[in-house]
């Protein structure tokens, strides 16, 4: 995959929205393209990104099962 990819698999592979396979080729694509690399570092802001991932933890693991452990 010699060209960049396209704002739809950029948007999907950020989302984690494509099947393993898609994901792991993506993934060797972004590993060795800094520009796209770039786009998906400033395509979501951190904050939001933290929260995001905070909020899928928390979901997981809630606060009330792991206090009882």
């Amino acid at each position: 995959m010699a060209e960049h990819l396209s704002a739809q698999l950029l948007e999907g592979y950020r989302k984690r929205h494509l099947e393993p396979a898609q994901l792991l080729a993506l993934d060797d694509h972004v590993m060795t393209c800094a520009e796209c690399r770039q786009i998906l570092r400033e395509s979501k802001p951190r904050r939001e990104a933290l929260i995001s991932l905070r909020e899928s933890l928390e979901s997981a693991f809630p606060a009330d099962k792991i206090a009882a452990s």
